[in-house]
């Protein structure tokens, strides 16, 4: 869930906070106010004033799993003809896995068409155990994040409604939809959940049904997939294939992200103030940008991750531009190994621990960690230059209102701005007007130091005084 709103001027004790699953934008937030209350969402800033994040607030993004199973065959070379053919096979759906890898003594490969489905990863074919018998390793990359932002499209009321939709229409990657998610999102980027809507509060509350049913619903598809392929190629005795019930037997666990998001007014100013606080207090950190171009409107993502050492790491980027994403990253150094040990001694993970109940593990691990970067940064209040920023733009808005595009006019009134910090013009001029206009938005005041002077004279309030006096002294320099 996103963290409630508080004002940037007037704090507000953590006991007053509402909780917000969604981003609730005022409108009128960019618009010029009298008296220029700041009304400005920070999000961050809560969480230093004794807010903390719990895990059940927190979603998962990547995870990487393996699970064990069986593949049984009446004849060897059955299995090694729909290994070899079955991504040639035509079913209603497009193919789940992708022609095999590997040749000659090697272990067979069969690659999953991630461009198609909503997870990808390997199926690897193993030793025979016994006759008419191979086990196989499914190594998934699966993301319930993703997942829950395409079954949006079906607008489910309940996870359980998901159930009854087909597993080949639940986990195709619709490319419209992918689509109007990546339209919306800094980067190349449909891995989020829209806040505009009740399915955001829904996943949040049913998140570990969420995962289940995802999880459940991709070994249905491989299972389907692969009985159907090879019923084309073997109409009697075809092979089968079947895998451990993660409910049952916990897979191995090689990967895992869980995150928190917060609502804020402008994310990248945000995030710009959250990289500055962790780049001095982090010992060793990584910064990455990207920049897209795509129908002709650019956006730009950056961010940062933090390595807090042994497998862990932790990030913090854009995520949209009114949402900030702080995510905890435990990755196992040996592909053989789990995450389990990465956590803080009491969440270990153990031998007969549930998949469910290490999935809840990670993430209270990951609050718990969260926490504790946080509390010790300074005050991660959203910094002031996004108020700023926010007053400028409404003032240069209004002042091009005013003079009606009149660029000699814009020309004047801020260059008296700019070099004064006021505007001083004769009654019932064009520039008079503006500086009136302003002063009506209580951005200026008009003052008289000599009576019945022959103009008017009218001076910037507040905060914005010092903003244009900071754009005085950069020309300056």
């Amino acid at each position: 869930m996103l963290p409630s709103i508080s004002s940037m001027k007037h704090r507000i004790s953590p006991s007053n906070t509402t909780g917000s699953m969604g981003d609730t934008t005022d409108p009128e937030n960019s618009l010029l106010r009298p008296s220029y209350r700041r009304r400005v969402r920070s999000g961050l800033h809560q969480l230093h004033e004794g807010t903390q994040v719990t895990s059940a607030s927190g979603r998962h993004d990547k995870l990487e799993i393996t699970l064990q199973g069986t593949v049984t065959f009446a004849r060897e070379e059955d299995l090694v003809q729909l290994i070899t053919t079955q991504h040639l096979q035509t079913l209603d759906w497009p193919n789940v896995l992708n022609a095999p890898r590997g040749s000659g003594g090697r272990l067979h490969l069969h690659p999953v068409s991630k461009k198609e489905w909503l997870f990808s990863g390997k199926l690897r074919y193993g030793r025979a155990p016994q006759a008419n018998q191979r086990q196989v390793r499914l190594e998934l990359s699966v993301n319930p994040t993703r997942f829950a932002a395409y079954a949006c499209r079906f607008n489910p009321e309940r996870v359980v409604d998901l159930g009854e939709i087909p597993p080949h229409e639940l986990l195709r990657r619709d490319p419209e939809w992918r689509k109007r998610l990546k339209s919306n999102a800094p980067a190349d980027w449909d891995n989020y959940l829209s806040g505009l809507g009740q399915w955001i509060t829904v996943v949040t509350r049913e998140w570990q049904d969420l995962v289940d049913l995802y999880l459940r619903t991709i070994i249905r598809l491989v299972v389907v997939d692969f009985a159907q392929r090879a019923a084309v190629l073997c109409s009697s005795d075809p092979p089968v294939l079947s895998f451990q019930d993660p409910a049952a037997a916990a897979p191995l666990f090689h990967h895992g992200e869980v995150y928190w998001e917060f609502g804020v007014d402008d994310a990248r100013l945000s995030y710009a103030a959250l990289e500055e606080k962790l780049r001095v207090a982090a010992p060793k950190f990584a910064v990455k940008e990207r920049y897209d171009l795509r129908e002709g409107r650019d956006a730009a993502a950056r961010w940062i991750s933090v390595d807090l050492r042994n497998g862990v790491a932790l990030t913090a980027y854009t995520k949209l531009s009114g949402r900030i994403r702080l995510e905890v990253a435990y990755t196992a150094r040996q592909a053989d190994r789990t995450i389990g040990q990465l956590l803080h001694p009491d969440l270990h993970f153990t031998s007969g621990m549930s998949f469910h109940a290490r999935l809840e593990r990670l993430r209270e691990d990951g609050a718990r960690r969260l926490n504790e970067v946080l509390a010790g940064l300074p005050d991660l209040t959203m910094t002031q230059v996004a108020d700023d920023i926010s007053e400028l733009s409404g003032v240069l808005a209004e002042i091009a209102k005013l003079a009606k595009g009149n660029r000699d006019l814009i020309r004047n009134a801020l260059s008296q701005l700019v070099s004064e910090g006021a505007i001083d013009a004769p009654p019932r001029t064009l520039l008079c007007k503006i500086a009136e206009g302003l002063e009506k938005k209580g951005a200026m005041e008009r003052i008289a130091l000599v009576e019945r002077n022959r103009t008017r004279r009218y001076a910037l309030k507040g905060s914005l005084a010092h903003t244009f006096r900071r754009l005085s002294d950069a020309g300056a320099d």
